[in-house]
């Protein structure tokens, strides 16, 4: 079921079940895109391997006082 929030009241409605044969495949569709593209980018480019390098050194700087 989708979901989206009333801007009114700020609360959470379902969306009427004649969108979900629409939406659902919809946001599937979309999620499933990004997942393959970005398994398909890691294996070609190594992002996660990068990725790692530039938060380990993030952290370093961080805990070496950095930031002050």
């Amino acid at each position: 079921m989708v979901m989206f929030t009333n801007s009114s009241t700020g609360k959470l409605k379902k969306l009427p079940p004649r969108y979900n044969a629409i939406i659902m495949p919809l946001v599937l569709s979309i999620l499933m895109s990004c997942i393959v593209s970005g398994i398909s980018t890691h294996d070609q480019h190594g992002i996660l391997h990068s990725l790692l390098r530039v938060l380990d050194g993030c952290l370093a700087y961080l805990l070496a006082g950095g930031v002050s």
